[in-house]
């Protein structure tokens, strides 16, 4: 794992609201926090290869699934989880975070196609498709193999 990676997200993983997603579950055996950090590191060395915002991404990756219900059950207020979960993490985020333009586009599009609201940045198309490579990762039960052999899973402790 980088340093710089760690470095990036820092802030993010101090926070109360950040490690509140070690309680709920995502894909399979994996919790939401679990998948975001997967997510973030992806995205961070996608980005970084392809010398974009590497920062933006492992942030914006990190933040990308911050809300508080379990989707399983119910989702809160109207909408379709695929849809309503983005603006919600969004919301979630900008109260906590300050959030660069780049960074608000990332989590609230990350459900591209799925959902309507498309990427205006390059690092939001490098979170949109981490996320979904992550997810089927996590669903062939995969992803906990990998958070290891990368040295991520200390921090998700």
């Amino acid at each position: 794992m980088e340093q710089e990676f760690v470095e990036d997200i820092r802030e993010l993983l101090a926070s109360d609201a950040v490690q509140r997603l070690k309680n709920y579950p995502h894909h399979k055996r994996v919790t939401r926090f679990e998948h975001s950090l997967y997510v973030a590191y992806r995205s961070y060395r996608l980005a970084k290869w392809l010398g974009w915002d590497s920062a933006a991404a492992a942030r914006g990756g990190m933040l990308h699934d911050l809300f508080f219900y379990d989707w399983r059950v119910k989702v809160p207020g109207r909408g379709w989880h695929v849809t309503a979960h983005p603006r919600q993490a969004l919301r979630e985020a900008q109260s906590r975070f300050p959030l660069s333009a780049v960074e608000r586009d990332i989590i609230v599009t990350h459900m591209w196609p799925l959902a309507p609201a498309r990427p205006h940045y390059r690092e939001s198309y490098a979170v949109m498709l981490m996320d979904k490579y992550c997810a089927v990762m996590e669903c062939l039960s995969l992803s906990k193999k990998k958070l290891r052999r990368l040295g991520l899973a200390k921090l998700a402790i």
